[in-house]
């Protein structure tokens, strides 16, 4: 209403959208766009934003779809041993044996756990990887490789 967008929660801090000042929206194909964020709310499993430039219903429409991005000097450090999906998308995975199963695509969430969609090289079909610690061997975001148990990719 009134140019108001919902936004799905990714967080797992929802008052933090109070203190942002900007995002960039991305719809899918498109360069991402800035927009000054002029007041926020909530729900219990959304946040809501007043973004400007959005003055009514059908301008906040043409955002559905879009991924919000803010600047990740106001992204919180992970705890230990966890990660934010941009971290990881991009990784290169092997097995313990420096097999190489391919290229962290995306990770998709499932109620249990999250799965890493793997694209092998070459392409075809990705390999799924549970994220479940029994399953992940290390993950160094320097050298850009996480390293994953055989036994577990699917």
């Amino acid at each position: 209403m009134r140019g108001w967008v919902k936004v799905e929660l990714l967080t797992s801090d929802p008052a933090r959208f109070s203190a942002l000042k900007e995002v960039l929206a991305g719809l899918p194909g498109k360069e991402p766009q800035p927009y000054k964020v002029e007041a926020a709310g909530s729900q219990p499993k959304n946040a809501l934003l007043k973004l400007g430039g959005v003055a009514d219903m059908d301008q906040a429409a043409a955002l559905k779809g879009a991924t919000l991005f803010i600047p990740e000097s106001l992204v919180p450090p992970p705890a230990d041993g966890e990660y934010y999906y941009y971290q990881l998308e991009g990784l290169k995975v092997e097995t313990e044996s420096g097999e190489l199963v391919g290229t962290l695509d995306f990770v998709g969430k499932t109620p249990g756990n999250d799965v890493y969609f793997v694209q092998p090289p070459g392409g075809g079909e990705h390999k799924l990887v549970p994220a479940l610690k029994k399953a992940i061997v290390s993950v160094d975001l320097e050298s850009g490789l996480m390293v994953v148990r055989k036994d577990w990719i699917v």
